[in-house]
């Protein structure tokens, strides 16, 4: 079987910033490493999935390595790094019953 590593790009729209720099409005890429098998992409297990639309807080950090790709954001601690908004309450593995936004906010400091 012949695979090839790749970033796929998730794009987000920056409503609030909690730590960094991101301005609220402007849109900002994170990138998900995925594994490309018989010309297909697939993310491994332990990255952070994205819906379309979703409402999210991530952790995300810059990184400096790879050879083709540097400063380029991701998911800090992966799929415990991305939560689901949902009616002022923020999900993930770690939290499936919720936490609050600033609470998971905090988890990044």
């Amino acid at each position: 079987m012949y695979f090839e590593k790749g970033a796929i790009p998730v794009t987000i729209l920056v409503d609030k910033t909690y730590k960094g720099t991101l301005d609220h409005g402007k849109k900002f890429t994170v990138y998900l490493d995925g594994i490309k098998i018989d010309g297909k992409y697939h993310l491994p297990p332990g990255e952070a999935l994205f819906e379309i639309g979703e409402d999210v807080l991530i952790h995300a950090a810059l990184s400096n390595t790879g050879p083709d790709i540097s400063n380029v954001y991701y998911v800090k601690l992966g799929q415990f790094g991305k939560y689901k908004i949902v009616d002022d309450e923020a999900y993930n593995e770690r939290s499936p019953f919720g936490i609050t936004i600033d609470s998971a906010a905090k988890q990044s400091k």
